[in-house]
């Protein structure tokens, strides 16, 4: 991961809520340039149940939708596995900024962009094009190895008439 000011970094853990939008910045000489992907994110609110519930019977969101820019190889990335639906997580830096408007007003808008863009952590639920080997225990595949000696609920019994407590 590249160096970030740890004053801005906000990190977004959530489901994609489009299929990422791949595209690439033209070069001067007209060639295929850097490689930039606009994703949005729905990330839920922190809720109790009732809240939640209350929420959604009021027709109140329960959720924040943020959207994000990831550029470079880490683009082409998130374009090939991830889609609609798919959970992620993001490291993102805030940038604010302004621009003059035709009729004269000044705007001001932000922008999320994405320094780090992985799977989500445990890859709970998470449904990608890509088979990224990750079933929920850390990518760890078994390779038909069962120990043997263990109670019901997998954990080996030991003597503990030695133990100092």
């Amino acid at each position: 991961m590249a160096y970030l000011n740890m004053n801005n970094i906000n990190i977004f853990e959530g489901r994609l809520t489009a299929d990422p939008e791949l595209s690439y910045i033209p070069t001067r000489n007209g060639q295929q340039g850097l490689a930039k992907c606009k994703i949005k994110i729905a990330v839920d609110k922190q809720m109790t149940k009732e809240q939640k519930a209350q929420a959604q019977a009021s027709g109140n969101p329960t959720a924040d939708f943020i959207p994000i820019e990831v550029t470079g190889p880490k683009a082409e990335f998130v374009s090939n596995y991830f889609s609609k639906g798919s959970g992620i997580r993001a490291v993102c830096t805030f940038r604010t900024f302004s621009y003059q408007a035709q009729d004269g007003s000044t705007k001001y808008g932000y922008n999320f962009d994405a320094v780090d863009v992985t799977f989500p952590i445990g890859g709970n639920g998470n449904n990608n094009n890509g088979n990224n080997g990750n079933n929920g225990n850390g990518g760890f595949q078994n390779p038909g190895f069962t120990p043997t000696g263990l109670d019901p609920q997998g954990f080996q019994a030991i003597d503990d008439d030695n133990l100092p407590f």
